[in-house]
């Protein structure tokens, strides 16, 4: 709920319990390069919509024209992921595997978004509980 508020703030800052949130300290997308060609992509909201889909997409792109042909996306803290992000992902899988490259994700084992339970796109992807697994995963392959 609270990305909700800080994307649909049309003031300078939203107040939550109190205390000035302030959007532009809020990260959505959090990258850190685990190896040479290996990078962790952490989702850091609790809803992925089209707001977003644009902007991973574009970070997505700008990781492989750097050379990145392993991702892992962490997705532990989002509970609604709606079409267009989807379909963000699956650019991200389609680009990457088009490289020679793969796509890990990490979920929360408890609250796996319906979207991917009723439209079977949790056989499309490879799907984690933990970091340790999916970046073992792709060390191994």
């Amino acid at each position: 709920m609270k990305d909700y508020l800080l994307r649909h703030s049309s003031s300078g800052g939203v107040f939550l319990g109190g205390s000035p949130v302030i959007p532009q300290a809020f990260e959505y997308f959090k990258s850190e390069n685990l190896t040479d060609d290996v990078v962790m992509i952490k989702l850091n909201f609790e809803r992925a919509t089209s707001y977003e889909a644009p902007e991973f997409k574009n970070l997505v792109s700008e990781k492989i024209e750097s050379g990145i042909k392993k991702m892992v996306v962490d997705l532990r803290k989002v509970e609604i992921i709606d079409s267009t992000f989807i379909g963000a992902l699956i650019f991200a899988l389609k680009k990457l595997k088009a490289n020679n490259g793969k796509l890990k994700l990490i979920m929360n084992e408890n609250n796996i978004p319906a979207s991917f339970t009723a439209t079977s796109l949790i056989e499309v992807f490879d799907i984690y509980y933990t970091e340790e697994a999916a970046v073992y995963s792709l060390r191994s392959s």
